[in-house]
């Protein structure tokens, strides 16, 4: 495995870590000299959510920040409320916070709302510019950005692999594929031969992708085509690629049975963990949590298969998470330090390194945590690298912001092909074409 990552991964990954490593080591950068408002005592107020135990990682290292910038004081709340409904509370109220933790998908969307600030100027103005903007995943840019204006510095991103029992892959007569397969041909035979049944009963599942058959951007992997055209925002659904791929999983869990429908699963079980489903998808970010379902069992993760509209694409769908300025901040400056310091290599060490979680935003910092996983615990999944490779040639969500209404009527609209099999996909996509349109509509 190290041989092929230096071949395959670990060049385009490190490419340039000399220099991006000197990024890594130096002192936080300022904007610039502080006004003398700025100089005085000031208190920034700092909002997170996400999983619980990042809590206890913020207020580990925020009395660094705070002695390193002695003039700041920084007043954390971390959330387990509906994030989304307390943003949309906190800006009608206008108190949003100065600075807090926010999906890169949702920027677009964010910065039109008027809830950030953007933050352009601040990195126009940091001595290490250059090397700050090259350390950053070319695929997450876009997520950044609205109207050439910068507003999320990125703290995470994550990319999608499927998830296999190897003891059930090699009986199926598979070994660890260095390649993805392909998405008509081959992985539909993959899925079939790991499928095993006992009569009428079956005992093993080939895959199953739950929630990310309908919900979130993820839901997007199976729509090769696309769903937005963000140049001119235009729904593009309703394509022939689109509607023989959702026939091809319709087909495989509705005629074939290969993949299980809600009452197949009982109720509390952990259907990968408990040996009963044999490849299923798996987020980078859920590398801790299966090892800890999975005790022994030995598991691996594979590519998602290349798209087949553009065979050096992969299916997978990006997006993370970083640090945004509230629309109601009366100290930019020291939100902007806030920002900054959050957003160093060493911070991303400490958030995204130490427990294995997602992939760092920061390139310089990829080879860490490929280390990191490898190196701790049980070293599974023993392909880590394919995450990086998904990250690499996989797809962006669309950046638009309509992206909060269109993840909202998309599960409705897609379940009558893949949750009910009641419609095939040439007779739903064009009144789901249409119906995401008037949501693009809203958005001009």
């Amino acid at each position: 495995m190290t041989d092929r990552l230096s071949r395959r991964t670990f060049l385009r990954v490190a490419g340039g870590l000399t220099a991006l490593g000197a990024l890594a080591a130096c002192a936080m950068p300022t904007a610039g000299p502080a006004s003398e408002a700025e100089a005085e005592q000031v208190s920034v107020t700092f909002y997170t959510n996400d999983v619980g135990w990042r809590e206890e990682r913020y207020k580990r290292i925020i009395p660094d920040f705070e002695a390193e910038f002695p003039h700041i004081t920084v007043d954390y709340t971390h959330y387990t409320t509906d994030w989304e409904a307390s943003l949309t509370t906190w800006a009608a109220g206008g108190t949003m916070p100065n600075v807090f933790y926010s999906r890169t998908q949702k920027t677009s969307a964010r910065a039109r709302l008027g809830w950030i600030l953007p933050i352009t100027g601040y990195i126009d103005a940091d001595p290490d510019k250059d090397l700050l903007l090259d350390d950053f995943w070319p695929i997450q840019v876009p997520q950044l950005q609205y109207e050439n204006d910068w507003y999320l510095i990125p703290e995470n991103i994550s990319s999608i692999t499927m998830r296999y029992q190897v003891e059930a892959l090699e009986a199926a007569g598979f070994s660890a594929p260095d390649e993805p397969w392909s998405y008509y041909e081959e992985w539909p035979n993959v899925v079939k031969e790991l499928t095993i049944r006992d009569g009428d009963e079956t005992t093993q599942w080939g895959f199953d992708a739950g929630w990310m058959f309908q919900y979130s951007g993820f839901a997007w992997i199976w729509l090769p085509a696309g769903i937005v055209d963000t140049d001119t925002n235009t729904c593009i659904i309703d394509q022939p690629e689109n509607v023989k791929s959702l026939n091809q999983l319709q087909d495989m869990r509705f005629r074939d049975r290969l993949i299980p429908q809600s009452g197949d699963i009982p109720e509390g079980v952990n259907m990968f963990a408990s040996g009963r489903l044999a490849m299923n998808m798996a987020g980078v970010w859920e590398i801790t949590s299966t090892r800890d379902q999975v005790g022994d069992m030995a598991w691996d993760i594979a590519l998602i298969p290349q798209n087949p509209l553009n065979p050096g694409e992969n299916l997978s769908i990006n997006y993370g998470a970083g640090y945004a300025m509230g629309a109601e901040t009366k100290h930019p400056d020291a939100a902007w330090d806030l920002i900054r310091y959050l957003s160093l290599p060493s911070m991303q060490q400490v958030f995204i390194v130490e427990d294995n979680w997602a992939l760092p935003g920061r390139r310089s910092v990829a080879k860490d945590w490929l280390d990191g996983v490898l190196s701790t615990g049980s070293g599974m999944p023993a392909h880590a690298e394919h995450w990086i490779t998904a990250l690499e040639t996989g797809r962006s969500v669309p950046v638009t912001a309509a992206e909060k209404e269109i993840e909202d009527v998309y599960p409705n609209l897609i379940a009558p092909i893949l949750v009910t099999g009641e419609s095939r996909a040439e007779e739903a996509l064009p009144h789901i074409q249409a119906e995401i349109q008037k949501v693009l509509d809203k958005y001009v």
